[in-house]
């Protein structure tokens, strides 16, 4: 029997969904679950329950299953063929099944405490709630316990995929807008009013349930408009409708909530820091916060203060030079592209040089502009507010100082209060500026993102102070290195609202190159190459931003996204001509740069990639499985990929051969030409035929084939071959490959060529010379500390802790 007709979801390949991400979708949510088994997981569910949904779900009409199959059973957000797609209409609704009443209700209710809460205080609270609602059956506790993650995954990614989880942040971003709620999660000691007021809800028969909590009232209203049709709130600002389920809330929380500062400011701090930033102005992030009109409008400010100094701040990826052996991810690099800093008061020049990449001069003169009103004694203590020993969890404080401390709630200095908050909006303002631009976040549904940081929550610039600019063991003036878990670390904070130390967890089945490319939270933050094709510097080093279901992507229970190992070739391939035109019908190869944009090649024979988990390793991790037409040619690990191609990228001139002008001659016969089927095959190479004495050159020319160029640059460097990818002109190249082969005649070199006319590489990808330089020394001395044992580590395993709201230990080997 087919995997199609198996699995009942045929039409998902009529939706251009090929079979391979097909069988991985089944394939991981018979393993770890997800919206294809919520219907039949959720049946056997039941069944091992041997109850009816009636018994557990004891309020009647709680929504009209009908009506909600309608709504929300015709979108689908899904990655198809790797990109972020969202269907609707009739073409969604036949790829979706019908949800039961169990179902729809436990999706709905997933959907909106993930818009209110912590993804771990979400699976708290539906664990307590269903334990709650099974107390009457006899197995129920051990049952639940052996498949409560798989149903919660399957609610989960059923949410995102039909867009509840969507409609869910629009509900929470309009109830932001009117003051109605107050930004932040909501604190895990508060999950017990949650529990109850949702028992209640499903299990209870009275009428009415009264709270004071924002949140609970929030996660109502979220409710009703999502589906349960039988409930509505009252005193929440919106119409109540004679509904026989009210929730009321407290109008006098309402007042204390929207019209005092200090019962807001207090409220805040009890919270999960996170804090809603609008993309299309980010600049009005803080000014929703507990502070006067003047405050606000320097908030707003600041943060247009620190944008326009990111500005004077570089950053690219770079590869370990040449001659360093020690195995790790790529780097970014953090350069000043502004001017040294004039004389400048000394409190202002030590806030800039902790928390900033660069203190140069136009990010001095801004911080001060911004912190000018400040009094010295104030910006002393701004500084004391980052270190390690007075964060938030600290393992032992001063009592006497922290009592001054921003996060304490005694500190009720309004003057210190509001300082620091302008300072906070000047440095966030700063970093989101130079890290969105890493991101690709034109997708979201919803153009927002959370933070993971706060009203006077000191916790992400102490991370920035004490961990990722100060993580560097040797220092260059104007120049920082980052590793790029260090980046997704950051971006995490920055974008999921997640403090996550991505870091080495050594396990049994951990490999070398076992780099973090992605992490999954409410939203997946991805490296480019998973889902885009890379064809320059800059793409290469970028991320994805999606708020889709991905639950075809395998990653650990943190949500991190690992590659596994990849194979060689897995099948015979066909080994002449007439049999490769029967299986792949391939076109002839453009010999110029391809004028038609690769993200939609149109008739272009370009490979595809697909995401899949490792099977014969850890399923776990994951891997891209190569295709050319919908053939199998074998998988890679994306994150050694991505490194291949850096280091194969041939620098551009930045001097243009004019007409008439002398190019260097290129003799018959140095040149061996090749094409897709030798690339799709395993065919030996020819020996050179024309000069005995140098190297065997084999040119691949793969313009508007983007995929192709980077699956070619993978698979012939993992066979230890030399390759260069030139996006100009083989005349302009051919002498800087011939240097790169001089002396290895028996090894021969491949040159990759071909480019896009919207995305060809620039002489400004590269970093200058200079700061590469710099670059070299910082990798070097990192290789050589990682030889000895590092700079803590000292050869041996040890644990530590990081993470401010939450802890979390990690595992780090030496190894």
């Amino acid at each position: 029997m087919s995997l199609q007709r198996s699995a009942g979801y045929g039409s998902l390949v009529a939706l251009g969904i090929g079979l391979g991400d097909l069988a991985t979708l089944v394939s991981l949510s018979k393993r770890v679950g997800n919206w294809m088994t919520v219907v039949s997981g959720d049946e056997d569910f039941l069944k091992l329950l041997d109850q009816d949904e009636m018994d557990i779900l004891r309020r009647r009409g709680l929504l009209d299953i009908a009506r909600f199959n309608k709504k929300w059973g015709s979108q689908m957000g899904l990655l198809s063929n790797g990109r972020p797609t969202v269907f609707e209409g009739d073409i969604a609704e036949k790829a979706l099944q019908k949800l039961s009443r169990f179902t729809a209700i436990m999706v709905c209710v997933v959907a909106a405490l993930d818009a209110f809460a912590a993804s771990d205080v979400v699976k708290s609270i539906i664990k307590r709630v269903l334990l709650e609602l099974l107390r009457t059956t006899d197995y129920g506790a051990d049952i639940l316990a052996s498949q409560f993650s798989h149903r919660l995954n399957s609610w989960v990614s059923s949410a995102i995929l039909r867009g509840l989880s969507v409609e869910a942040r629009r509900i929470r971003r309009g109830l932001l807008q009117q003051n109605l709620i107050v930004d932040g999660l909501m604190p895990k000691d508060d999950s017990e009013l949650v529990v109850t007021f949702l028992v209640w809800l499903l299990a209870d028969n009275s009428e009415t349930y009264t709270t004071p909590s924002s949140d609970i009232a929030g996660i109502a209203l979220c409710l009703s408009q999502l589906g349960i049709d039988i409930l509505s709130v009252e005193g929440f600002g919106v119409p109540c409708l004679p509904t026989a389920c009210r929730l009321m809330y407290n109008q006098e929380a309402v007042v204390s909530l929207d019209y005092r500062r200090s019962r807001v400011a207090l409220e805040l701090l009890r919270r999960v820091p996170c804090t809603t930033i609008n993309l299309q102005c980010p600049e009005e992030s803080l000014t929703t916060f507990p502070v006067d009109a003047d405050t606000a409008n320097r908030c707003r400010a600041a943060w247009l203060e620190g944008s326009q100094a990111a500005e004077y701040i570089v950053c690219r990826p770079v590869v370990p030079p040449a001659n360093v052996t020690h195995h790790d991810d790529f780097k970014y690099i953090f350069y000043d592209s502004g001017h040294r800093p004039g004389r400048t008061r000394t409190e202002i020049y030590q806030l800039a040089s902790c928390h900033a990449f660069v203190a140069n001069k136009e990010l001095c003169t801004r911080l001060e502009q911004v912190l000018q009103h400040e009094s010295s004694p104030t910006l002393t203590w701004l500084l004391e507010q980052t270190t390690t020993a007075m964060a938030p969890d600290a393992e032992e404080w001063d009592l006497n100082q922290t009592k001054t401390q921003i996060w304490n709630l005694d500190m009720r200095d309004e003057i210190k209060v509001n300082a620091f908050t302008v300072f906070q909006a000047f440095f966030m303002g700063y970093f989101y500026s130079i890290f969105l631009k890493l991101v690709d976040t034109s997708t979201l549904r919803v153009q927002t993102v959370d933070g993971a940081w706060g009203y006077r929550s000191p916790v992400f610039l102490c991370d920035i102070r004490t961990v990722w600019l100060s993580s560097s063991q040797t220092r260059e003036p104007g120049v920082q290195i980052l590793r790029r878990e260090s980046v997704l670390s950051i971006l995490s904070s920055l974008l999921l609202g997640k403090q996550k130390e991505i870091s080495r967890i050594k396990t049994a089945s951990f490999q070398q190159d076992n780099w973090c490319i992605g992490v999954i939270e409410k939203r997946a933050l991805l490296i480019r190459s998973i889902l885009k094709p890379c064809r320059n510097i800059r793409e290469t080093g970028s991320f994805d931003l999606v708020d889709v279901d991905v639950s075809g992507i395998p990653s650990d229970i943190n949500g991190v996204v690992r590659p596994g190992v990849a194979s060689v070739t897995i099948s015979a391939p066909p080994r002449t001509l007439e049999e490769f035109e029967k299986y792949y019908s391939t076109q002839s190869v453009w010999d110029t740069p391809s004028n038609r944009g690769s993200e939609d090649l149109g008739n272009a024979a370009d490979a595809t990639f697909h995401i899949e988990a490792d099977w014969d390793g850890n399923p776990e991790t994951m891997l891209l499985c190569v295709r050319y037409n919908g053939r199998r040619i074998e998988t890679i690990n994306p994150a050694n990929a991505d490194i291949t191609f850096l280091k194969s990228l041939q620098p551009v001139t930045a001097i243009e051969f004019k007409e008439g002008r002398q190019s260097p001659k290129l003799e018959k016969g140095d040149i061996v030409n090749w094409g897709i089927p030798e690339l799709l095959n395993d065919d030996p190479f020819p020996l050179p035929v024309h000069l005995s004495d140098q190297p065997n050159l084999l040119q691949l020319s793969l313009s508007g084939r983007p995929r192709l160029r980077y699956y070619a640059a993978e698979k012939y460097m993992s066979r230890s071959h030399h390759v260069c990818i030139v996006t100009e002109s083989m005349s302009k190249a051919f002498q800087r490959c011939r240097d790169i082969t001089k002396g290895s005649r028996f090894r021969p070199l491949i040159v990759i060529t071909g480019s896009e006319a919207e995305s060809s590489p620039t002489v400004d990808d590269w970093v200058p010379e200079e700061i590469a330089e710099r670059a070299d020394r910082i990798q070097k001395t990192l290789a050589e500390n990682h030889r000895l044992g590092g700079e803590t580590l000292k050869g041996s395993d040890r644990t530590f802790t990081l993470g401010r709201s939450k802890v979390e230990t990690y595992l780090i080997s030496s190894q």
